[in-house]
């Protein structure tokens, strides 16, 4: 059996490191590509755990996603309490729950469809 650097009409082969035509179908002919061109590996560097946080990160600006979408339901003069009465009749939310009981991951969605949630309210 053979293999078959390049291109044959059955065999679309792409010599890419200069091997012969035809070969033995043996891993020997072929090992030096594997050995030669291993990539260097990154060098690691230490992080530096001293670095100062300080001032990065504002905590002022870290508002909580309900606020949020109660503050753009308001805006689009929908209730907290409309809003809340919804949720409970839609079983999003246990009865006698409130905005602040929502999963973050429910407020985000609903926050990103503010739009097709203020339908739902209106109707």
């Amino acid at each position: 059996r053979k293999m078959h650097a390049n291109h044959r009409p059955t065999y679309d082969a792409k010599n890419r490191f200069g091997l012969p035509d035809d070969m033995d179908l043996d891993y020997s002919e072929i090992s030096k590509i594997y050995t030669d061109n291993i990539p260097p590996q990154p060098e690691h560097t230490e992080l530096n755990v001293d670095t100062p946080t300080e001032g990065i990160v504002d905590d002022d600006a870290q508002e909580d996603v309900r606020d949020v979408l109660v503050r753009e339901l308001k805006k689009r003069k929908i209730a907290k309490t409309k809003f809340e009465a919804w949720l409970v009749t839609t079983g999003r939310l246990a009865p006698a729950g409130h905005v602040a009981d929502l999963s973050g991951t429910m407020a985000r969605t609903m926050l990103d469809n503010i739009d097709t949630l203020v339908a739902q309210l209106n109707k």
